[in-house]
């Protein structure tokens, strides 16, 4: 008879507006959030202010916090909804289904995008030895391995994709990790 009294509960819970993180395409996060809205959707993409100097003037850009990422609330059967926007991955899952996020993570970053604090938005952690990919740039597409850190934000990457030892310095957002340092034994 308890369990009876449980179905419904579990039902309600499940069919309850919840946070779930939404992982798009390279540098579409404003483009799908806008897309999501136009279907009605609450969506949330953490923004931070960047400032680049140009010559005689200042430019500000709204950059997203968290790359490729953004959130939606909404119920867990309104999930096709989102996956059928143009440039959506995937809602993050754990075993097939999406994983909720609590709204307690999410006023958090509210709270953290409103500081003028240094955020770096790239996810990747880069150690000597990863295999790496330049994402965009002259040499787009090429693989290649971190051999030392040259700076706070460059790496000297030896491509090998081209048959030849070519040692360059590198900005990270220029890179990609595609796995993680292979440890090599003598």
């Amino acid at each position: 008879m308890r369990m009876i009294h449980e179905l419904p509960i579990r039902r309600k819970e499940a069919e309850a507006q919840q946070w779930f993180a939404v992982y798009t395409a390279f540098r579409s996060e404003k483009q799908v959030a806008a897309q999501l809205r136009k279907k009605n959707v609450e969506v949330y993409l953490p923004l931070i202010s960047r400032t680049k100097r140009y010559m005689r003037k200042l430019k500000t850009y709204q950059i997203p916090m968290l790359g490729c990422y953004l959130f939606v609330r909404i119920k867990q059967s309104q999930s096709l909804k989102v996956l059928e926007t143009e440039r959506v991955v995937k809602i993050i899952s754990d075993h097939g289904h999406p994983s909720p996020i609590r709204e307690e993570e999410i006023n958090m970053l509210k709270r953290i995008e409103g500081l003028d604090i240094g955020i770096d938005n790239n996810m990747q952690a880069l150690c000597t030895g990863d295999r790496v990919i330049i994402k965009k740039g002259n040499l787009a597409g090429l693989n290649g391995r971190l051999l030392k850190q040259t700076g706070k934000r460059t790496f000297m990457v030896e491509l090998e994709s081209l048959g030849i030892a070519l040692h360059l310095s590198v900005d990270v957002d220029l890179l990609h990790k595609i796995n993680k340092a292979e440890v090599l034994t003598a």
